[in-house]
């Protein structure tokens, strides 16, 4: 997908995908900085940012996720379109359109996944702040629910450009 016209569905969808990937990118500069920060403390006075570590395993998972439903959105994942060179237009957007399903499907098992562990958290916290665990692995869970429902209209999209043009 690309961007979409302003009031149009694809367009909210392409500014919340947007608006999470620069949240992610945001989060992602900040915790950046704390590392650099870190890294200076440790070698000019030999300190360090007490639970840096715990703060990185509570935070990637999120930023990482945030990212996801963009990167469906735009197609940003890697795409090879021999099978296109090589069927035809129309039997190559029928791959595609396979490939969106296959993809959707994955998201499914991947939050699946997720949503399992994070009912297993219970009450566990992380090791030096000890901060509680479920609160980040909820929202990265969450965000990958936002991923499957975006990947879901990206392949409704297809879908209907499939039936309208004869390709995806």
């Amino acid at each position: 997908m690309t961007a979409g016209r302003p009031g149009t569905g694809e367009g909210r969808m392409d500014r919340l995908t947007r608006r999470l990937a620069v949240l992610g990118g945001v989060a992602l500069l900040a915790y950046a900085a704390a590392v650099v920060v870190d890294a200076l403390l440790r070698w000019l006075i030999g300190l360090s940012i007490l639970g840096l570590a715990d703060v990185g395993a509570l935070m990637l998972p999120v930023i990482l996720a945030s990212f996801l439903p963009a990167l469906m959105w735009r197609r940003g994942n890697i795409e090879v379109s021999l099978l296109g060179h090589v069927l035809g237009a129309r039997r190559g957007a029928a791959a595609d359109i396979f490939a969106d399903g296959a993809t959707f499907l994955f998201l499914l098992l991947l939050l699946g996944g997720y949503a399992d562990y994070l009912s297993g958290l219970g009450g566990r916290h992380s090791v030096i702040l000890e901060w509680p665990l479920w609160p980040a692995t909820a929202v990265a869970c969450g965000l990958l629910a936002v991923t499957a429902g975006v990947q879901l209209v990206a392949l409704g999209a297809r879908i209907r450009r499939y039936r309208r043009d004869g390709r995806g």
